[in-house]
């Protein structure tokens, strides 16, 4: 099976929730793309990528989403930087309303769902308005890259968040998050 292939069909274990799979992919891909996959692997349970960040724990902080952007409730506020529609694709985000634009991304949500966010077009200032307004239309995701509602959220990130609330009604037996071995391994302060 070549390359290409393979990394397809791990990308989409991952996408499932596979803590194997998502171990694997952090042997592909740039470093901070594969420390991502290494840190998720942790996240879900996998006690060799475990082993792996433990001697090697500065791989946490050098990763293509911010640790904290995968742990609920933790960076829903503000964005980090801006992502590719490439970029995100790579890591196998689904249904991009626009590849020719660039996202923000929210961090998860206790209801475990995350936030894409892209501008629309700028709205000129009023005659009492001092420069240009940015609205922007926000996409709800599960923490698996899977868009989980086709509602764009004019310029109502609480809304879009909102949307987790049925989501995580629907989808109790979400897998647990190993918080917790991050902490301890000292990775992450709570």
């Amino acid at each position: 099976m070549n390359k290409t292939l393979r990394k397809a069909l791990l990308l989409e274990r991952c996408r499932k929730g596979d803590s194997k799979a998502m171990l694997k992919m952090s042997e592909y891909g740039d470093a901070k793309i594969a420390n991502m996959w290494l840190v998720r692997a942790v996240l879900y349970g996998n006690e060799e990528a475990r082993e792996i960040l433990r001697c090697n724990p500065s791989r946490a902080s050098d990763t293509l989403i911010p640790i904290e952007n995968f742990i609920p409730g933790k960076s829903m506020v503000g964005c980090s930087r801006t992502y590719s529609a490439e970029e995100l694709l790579e890591i196998g985000f689904d249904n991009l309303p626009n590849l020719q634009k660039s996202y923000l991304l929210m961090g998860l949500s206790n209801e475990r769902v995350l936030l894409l966010a892209t501008d629309t077009e700028p709205e000129s200032p009023g005659k009492d308005v001092f420069g240009d307004r940015t609205y922007y239309n926000y996409y709800t995701y599960d923490e698996f890259f899977h868009r989980i509602s086709k509602k764009t959220c004019e310029d109502n990130p609480i809304f879009a968040y909102g949307l987790g609330v049925a989501y995580f009604e629907a989808h109790k037996h979400l897998p647990d998050l190993r918080i917790d071995w991050l902490v301890e391994d000292g990775i992450i302060k709570m």
